[in-house]
Order: C-alpha cells, then structure tokens, then sequence
C-alpha cells in the first residue's frame, strides 16, 4: 500500500501519526511519501523565515498536535520543557525570555514545535510505515492502470494507490482585473501616461461663449 501527501505541513503531519499510531491495525505495509518543498512538519505556512510579527491566533496553551491521551505535549509544554535550547537561536531569543503558556506563539516558533512532532512521529514509526520525504512540487496528478501518478518538478515520477492533498493555503491564481494592474505597475511611467484614458466629449456640451 503507498499513500502520497501533497503538502508536508501540520494535516499531514497529523494524519501521518494517526497512521503510525494505528500500524497495529495495518493489514500490510504502507509507504508514505511527503511532498513539499519547504521542511516537513511547517511546510509554506509554518516555515521558520517568517516576520516574528506574524503570531498564531489561538495561545500556545490550546496548541496541540497529537491527539488527547497521547502524552504528547502542547505548544506551550514543549517551548518550556525546550527553552534552554530554544532560546539559542537569534531569531526567538526575545520571544522565548517573555514567553507563557498564555502566549501568542510566531510562526517561527510553532515551527520548530511542527518540526519536532513530525520527526518524533517518523522515529516512533514501525518497519512497516516507511516515510520518504520529497523536497518538491507536484505539478501534475492524474491516473494510471488504477494508480495515480505524480509528477514532481525535480522530473521524479511517483505512483501510489491514494492520494491527499494537504496544501492547507495553497496559492490562488489572481483574477484578470488584478493581473492588468499589475502589468500596468510595470510599465515606465512614460508608458503610464501614453495610457492614460480621456473622457469623451459629450456631444450636448455647450461651446462657451
């Protein structure tokens, strides 16, 4: 059995200890293929070279990746049984000294905590969940002789029995009306005035006297 995630973010991510939480039940080994081109865990939206300005909107104590019961920590449990280490890094060192459990976590924090749960998940797996990252970009999916194949921009071809899409935010292409203005910010400033619109004259205007 083989499985393809199309993104490697946090639905992947959670999806994927689900299937090494469940192995028992597994009738068969299962091959695990995680597709993004961004580090596995945070994927696009959670990855680490993000303005530390851009904060979650749920408090770190209410963040969690694994499922109640687990064991698993919280955001906030994991940044303070982490802080000697975390606090290393230039890029948190100011966040990590003021942070709570009642904090707003950074991108760049919840992150590294996506990070730690997808590697600890990929640890915890049994021989018969294997996991093959792939620092990629799928840009075809379609079926072949029951399978669907994938193909990657680095011209690797796969084919598995399912697949999931996992985007979370995938980009969007901009409508016709955004596309013009942005052509048009393009162009020299000559340009810009050459295409400049007149007004009609309107034919019941009175010449002035």
């Amino acid at each position: 059995m083989s499985i393809a995630f199309v993104g490697g973010g946090p639905r992947a991510t959670g999806i994927l200890e689900r299937i090494v939480g469940r192995a028992d039940d597994l009738a068969e080994p299962v091959d695990v293929h995680v597709i993004d081109p961004h580090a596995p865990g945070a994927g696009r939206i959670w990855r680490r070279d993000q303005d530390p300005l851009l904060w979650m909107n749920s408090v770190a104590a209410d963040v969690a990746m694994l499922p109640d019961g687990s064991g698993g920590p919280t955001l906030a449990e994991w940044v303070l049984a982490n802080r000697d280490t975390l606090v290393t890094d230039p890029a948190l060192r100011e966040e990590i000294a003021r942070f709570t459990p009642s904090s707003f976590a950074s991108r760049s924090l919840q992150s590294h905590y996506l990070a730690h749960v997808f590697e600890s998940t990929v640890k915890a797996r049994p021989d018969k969940v294997r996991v093959h990252v792939h620092r990629a970009t799928v840009v075809d999916v379609s079926e072949h002789s029951g399978l669907q194949r994938l193909s990657l921009d680095t011209g690797e071809v796969l084919e598995v029995d399912d697949v999931v899409l996992a985007q979370g935010q995938p980009d969007t292409e901009p409508p016709p009306d955004v596309t013009a203005l942005r052509e048009l910010r393009r162009r020299p400033r000559s340009a810009l005035h050459r295409a400049r619109v007149h007004r009609r004259p309107r034919s019941d205007r009175r010449p002035r006297a």
